[in-house]
């Protein structure tokens, strides 16, 4: 009953999200944790019964306003869409909440009733551990994707994490990268917009290595 609902509610919100024109990155990205907090409800109940196949209808919601959070195309990968729009998987978020719940009940079980800095505490280390798996998956994915779409994954991987925490949201999505790469044929060139990406973050070269 959870992924038609989710599908539901992502087509509706897809509609008001034009690719051309429209509203501002932001209220894009709110719109898109709007259906992660539905998606989300009850994680740590059912994340650990969450099969290959369960996890793959979920993200289907996700890439549909992942896709529209960046202005992409239908045909841009899940992968791809998420790294973008810097939204962590949601297989991987319900994982956070079930590690962080567990640790929790473990914990008072033990008459030990865990403070607000040990659960932050737990949860930051969840969710590192996500982002790492995150990391390899799409370093996975780029066997199988285009060019143009390759160097956008090796621009965001190394700075995955930062890039999904930045609070200004940066006008650079699918159109900005992709473009400029097609315009720009020769690597030195596209390297350039690749270290403006990492460049708005704060990091240098050397510093996401």
């Amino acid at each position: 009953m959870l992924v038609p609902r989710l599908m539901g509610t992502a087509g509706a919100l897809t509609r008001l999200l034009p690719n051309t024109g429209g509203c501002s990155a932001g209220i894009r990205r709110l719109y898109l944790g709007v259906v992660r907090s539905m998606a989300l409800y009850g994680a740590p109940v059912w994340s650990p019964a969450l099969t290959a196949r369960k996890a793959a209808l979920l993200l289907r919601a996700q890439r549909t306003l992942a896709v529209r959070v960046i202005r992409g195309y239908r045909t841009i990968s899940q992968d791809v869409a998420c790294a973008l729009a810097g939204s962590l998987p949601w297989d991987f978020e319900a994982e956070i909440l079930a590690t962080t719940y567990r640790r929790r009940t473990q914990s008072s079980t033990r008459e030990q009733t865990p403070g607000p800095s040990v659960v932050d505490r737990w949860r930051r280390a969840a969710r590192g551990l996500a982002y790492a798996k995150w990391r390899e998956r799409l370093l996975e994915e780029l066997g199988r994707i285009s060019a143009t779409r390759q160097r956008t994954l090796e621009a965001l991987v190394p700075v995955l994490e930062a890039w999904s925490d930045r609070r200004h949201v940066h006008f650079i999505n699918f159109f900005f990268v992709s473009t400029y790469v097609n315009l720009n044929k020769t690597k030195n060139k596209a390297d350039h917009i690749l270290c403006l990406c990492r460049g708005s973050l704060g990091f240098t070269n050397e510093a996401s290595k």
